[in-house]
């Protein structure tokens, strides 16, 4: 089980050769941008092994596209989490209308 788990995680970890072909960015730009606050930190960084999530590739692409491009990645990133966060408290609070957000943010630290 522990193994599964194990490659589930790996098979969202991409290196810099995946990320340069989804965003069509050279290895340079994109440390750079890391660099600026324009593009998602590597979650893992050590020599030789640089490893991105593909969620947060997924959300720097849908980022691009947004009428909030000219925002600081960092601040973006932290608006969509809030945002989602919002959306399961609304959808938690549906099947228990009496759950407040204190009791909400407790799962949620718990949860992760």
């Amino acid at each position: 089980m522990e193994s599964m788990q194990y490659d589930r995680e790996r098979k969202k970890l991409l290196d810099v050769n995946n990320v340069v072909r989804l965003v069509t960015q050279a290895p340079s730009t994109i440390y750079r941008k890391v660099n600026k606050d324009e593009f998602p930190k590597p979650r893992f960084k050590r020599p030789s092994y640089t490893r991105w999530r593909s969620d947060d590739i997924e959300l720097y692409l849908q980022y691009l596209e947004s009428e909030y491009a000219d925002m600081k990645w960092s601040e973006y990133d932290l608006m969509i989490t809030n945002y989602n966060r919002w959306l399961r408290f609304k959808e938690m609070k549906k099947k228990n209308p009496f759950l407040t957000v204190d009791k909400f943010n407790e799962k949620a630290e718990t949860d992760e």
